[in-house]
């Protein structure tokens, strides 16, 4: 039973200046620390901005403070001789929070865990036409190897009436290949 005793003299230590166990600014320091403490909680399992629309989810309000002691909200806030000093605590527990809160949804946006869902549509849309591209380009370089190969298989007089005999057969294959483009291009139109 002493340990309980010592550790009840420790917290009137810790108590700030204003609080008495005599009148209910106890009380409201104590509930206000369960609440702290709550919100706490809230906000360490959510993560996202829209689980923060509703204050009441992580701030705390001198009313729900003073329904819970079992007080007036004007008796809290105003007329007693702590009020002032219980209100400026509430708003720095309020204050302290609210960073926390922003820095947890801040913390959530910029963690790379989430994959693409993290980063901006622009840099999305610019890696997404890069890729496409590149696509085309591989594309167009398997279609000119292909049609190489296959002007490979084809008769030596073949070639020499197609005109495709010359020193650098590549060029060759891509002006064919550039024909049937233009072709297929005129076709469409």
């Amino acid at each position: 039973m002493d340990y309980f005793v010592n550790k009840s003299k420790n917290a009137d230590e810790k108590l700030p200046s204003w609080v008495d166990r005599k009148n209910s600014s106890f009380n409201a320091f104590r509930i206000t620390e369960e609440l702290y403490f709550d919100r706490l909680a809230y906000i360490r399992s959510h993560n996202r901005k829209s689980h923060f629309k509703n204050k009441k989810s992580f701030q705390i309000t001198g009313t729900e403070v003073a329904i819970k002691i079992g007080i007036s909200k004007t008796t809290l806030l105003v007329s007693s001789s702590y009020s002032e000093n219980f209100k400026i605590y509430l708003n720095d527990t309020n204050e302290r929070l609210k960073s926390f809160m922003l820095k947890r949804v801040l913390d959530s946006k910029n963690s790379l865990s989430r994959g693409a869902i993290t980063r901006p549509k622009k840099m999305l849309v610019e890696d997404a036409e890069f890729y496409k591209k590149r696509m085309r380009e591989v594309e167009e370089r398997n279609a000119i190897d292909q049609v190489e190969i296959a002007f490979g298989y084809l008769h030596i007089n073949v070639r020499k009436l197609l005109q495709l005999e010359s020193p650098n057969t590549r060029s060759s294959v891509k002006n064919v290949t550039n024909i049937m483009k233009n072709s297929l291009d005129e076709g469409e139109k």
